[in-house]
């Protein structure tokens, strides 16, 4: 069985053609999202995990950052792999990534080293995300 549904209204056919414009290029609205998922992963580092907080380094190890006059937060010797925290994006993706090499096992930890998951979207940026794409989509229709 085959439905075809034929649209003769000039101002429905207007809107579906805009609505087509605006789904075909997506590069503003997944720069904007790769742009708010550097600021929530960044935030990470700010509170120290979320959202559950990592596990505190090691009186030894937090010792030696003290006396070697490096910044006594989470994952933040040197400031380096926050630094490397960058965005790429493209018509269909949004992407957030550290060219760090050592980042991985400080995300996912070791044998040794607890894991510290800093490359992570909470689940109250998903509205904020569904919102960046409602208002490209509504600026491109109108």
């Amino acid at each position: 069985m085959r439905i075809s549904v034929e649209i003769r209204d000039k101002e429905v056919i207007k809107k579906l053609n805009d609505l087509k414009k605006a789904t075909s290029d997506l590069r503003p609205a997944f720069r904007d999202t790769a742009v708010y998922m550097k600021t929530s992963v960044l935030k990470n580092f700010e509170v120290e995990g979320r959202p559950k907080k990592w596990a505190p380094l090691s009186p030894k190890y937090a010792a030696w950052k003290r006396k070697k006059g490096y910044s006594t937060k989470i994952l933040e010797r040197t400031g380096r792999l926050k630094q490397s925290i960058n965005v790429s994006y493209t018509n269909k993706e949004a992407r957030v990534y550290t060219g760090v090499k050592y980042g991985a096992y400080l995300h996912k930890g070791t044998r040794k080293m607890p894991a510290r998951p800093f490359m992570l979207i909470q689940d109250e940026d998903v509205p904020k995300i569904v919102d960046i794409f409602d208002r490209h989509i509504k600026k491109v229709i109108g």
